[in-house]
């Protein structure tokens, strides 16, 4: 079975994402590493081990990058809370101090990437890419060995939401996104475009949990109710968009997308379009560098993710 990297920023839906690919027994995840975006690497870092507990589980979680290329970082805690959890770490029991990988996330990406040449890599990429252009960046003949990229990024039929044409993952780092398109790796970006069609209601997260006998069932609902009450604000719809975990979900089950071959190119330089995402999606690409989610089968995914994360049968829900 091919391995797998998430490379993550948690991030309330980056951790529904983490749950929902160590839940499942069709991945096989390696390991986990971090970098700045919704929060700091630091706390990105204590995020993904504290959510690893909830599992009961152990990985390698190796520290990444906790500044963009060029930008200074800018984080996401309005949306996230300033734990990047929801403001919820205080509720769970977790025991501060774990110890981390000695390599950085670029150089565990590498050391994956050398000793795994018979079972093939994967990266799930959940945030900013600035680890993935720093691997590329020291060994970019190395980094061609990898057999899929999976990204969360960019807006390109729809408004971005850090500003009107630029999604946050690719406005925190655009050098990075830009140098992750160009390397000529097998890249799949889910933009807005297609993770704004997944959505969960407070509603239908709580009736879920209520069936489910999962010990992180109170974990995976308590950290989306700060996110929902900013998403209230804004729409006055207590509702999440399922923006990461659907990164999983394609991985998992691809014939439930439709993808367009494109070539995408990323504004770094304007203030006014910085991380914008460029293509024409009207056709197919002849020079295409990336594939693009346009449409997924939203209703399929949905029943998936609440069966595997909640460990329910699809007729329970």
């Amino acid at each position: 079975m091919m391995k797998t990297i998430i490379d993550t920023d948690p991030g309330i839906d980056d951790a529904l994402a983490i749950i929902y690919a160590l839940s499942h027994e069709d991945l096989s995840v390696h390991s986990i590493t971090t970098v700045a975006g919704n929060v700091d690497v630091e706390r990105s870092s204590q995020n993904s081990q504290i959510i690893l507990h909830q599992l009961g589980l152990t990985l390698p979680v190796s520290v990444g990058q906790s500044q963009p290329i060029c930008y200074e970082l800018q984080t996401a805690r309005h949306f996230h809370g300033q734990d990047g959890l929801g403001n919820t770490t205080s509720e769970f029991d977790f025991t501060a101090g774990a110890e981390y990988g000695i390599s950085s996330a670029a150089e565990s990406i590498l050391g994956l990437v050398h000793d795994s040449s018979d079972s093939g890599v994967r990266l799930i990429c959940l945030g900013p890419l600035t680890n993935v252009a720093q691997a590329i960046l020291e060994n970019p003949k190395l980094m061609k060995r990898i057999d899929q990229i999976v990204l969360m990024g960019g807006a390109f039929e729809c408004y971005g939401n850090v500003t009107p044409t630029a999604e946050f993952n690719i406005y925190v780092d655009p050098h990075a996104a830009e140098i992750v398109f160009s390397s000529g790796i097998p890249t799949t970006i889910l933009p807005l475009d297609v993770t704004q069609q997944v959505e969960i209601s407070a509603n239908q997260l709580e009736k879920v949990a209520t069936k489910s006998s999962v010990p992180w069932k109170q974990f995976a609902c308590s950290i989306t109710h700060h996110s929902m009450n900013v998403h209230q604000l804004k729409t006055g719809n207590r509702r999440l968009y399922l923006h990461d975990p659907l990164v999983v979900g394609y991985v998992l089950y691809p014939d439930l997308f439709k993808t367009i071959k494109a070539d995408v190119r990323v504004e770094t330089g304007s203030s006014l379009t910085r991380g914008m995402t460029v293509a024409d999606l009207r056709q197919p690409s002849d020079n295409s560098n990336v594939q693009v989610c346009v449409k997924v089968k939203s209703q399929s995914f949905l029943n998936d993710f609440f069966s595997t994360v909640f460990g329910l049968a699809q007729g329970d829900f």
